[in-house]
């Protein structure tokens, strides 16, 4: 109906000898080599080799222990401050996860947020950062707020509202002094949905901030019919 649907494809293959050949493996590894083009670009086309066994394996460790460090609670929190623009004054402090393995030390947020988002369990992750942030700006001076991201896995949870409701009652803080910033991609993914579940956050007096604007849709049209 003059309708142009582009299509792409990743791929991935594996190549046995046929007197080695193992009907248990062989799915595994074409499987390994679809996620290595997957994670490299779109369209791309890998075959297997034995360096993508341990990635892999070693992916799927840093799986575990990321699951047991947010059950744990060893998700640690730190600040980024926002100051005004003249940079005399901080208003306000952005909260960003941490997580610190016990082996391999510090593990960039990049990485295990990634690695969160393809568990399901980046909402635990906001969740944990979210109420230490609140818990630790009621021991701030009385007009400096804390930052919090919501991904858009977070928009998606149709208790969001009632969590941060809830966290925010349980720590005491002002509804005035928590701001939760959401990205524009995020934003463009759950335009609708999303509008509906700002709009509750910002009735209940939290300030709501367009994060990495300019990195994606950039229409500003939109932006009037946000609570932003």
């Amino acid at each position: 109906e003059g309708l142009s649907v582009p299509v792409s494809f990743s791929a991935g293959a594996a190549i046995f000898d046929s007197a080695g050949l193992s009907m248990e493996d062989w799915p595994v590894k074409v499987d390994i080599a679809l996620f290595e083009s997957k994670a490299r670009a779109k369209g791309q086309f890998t075959i297997f080799v034995g360096e993508m066994d341990a990635r892999y394996l070693e992916r799927q460790r840093l799986k575990e222990d990321l699951r047991a460090a947010v059950e744990n609670g060893d998700i640690t929190v730190v600040y980024q401050p926002m100051f005004t623009p003249d940079g005399r004054d901080i208003r306000c402090c952005e909260a960003l996860a941490r997580w610190h393995h016990p082996d391999k030390g510090p593990v960039a947020p990049n990485i295990f947020i990634q690695i969160a988002e393809e568990m399901g369990i980046v909402s635990d992750i906001t969740v944990q950062v979210l109420r230490r942030a609140c818990i630790d700006c009621r021991t701030w001076p009385e007009g400096l707020g804390v930052s919090v991201n919501l991904s858009v896995h977070d928009l998606r949870s149709e208790g969001l509202v009632e969590t941060v409701k809830a966290i925010l009652a349980e720590t005491g803080l002002s509804t005035t002094r928590l701001h939760l910033e959401v990205t524009e991609s995020s934003l463009i993914e759950e335009l609708s949905s999303a509008r509906a579940i700002l709009e509750q956050l910002r009735g209940l007096g939290i300030t709501i901030a367009i994060d990495d604007f300019g990195t994606g849709f950039s229409s500003l049209s939109y932006l009037d019919t946000l609570p932003i």
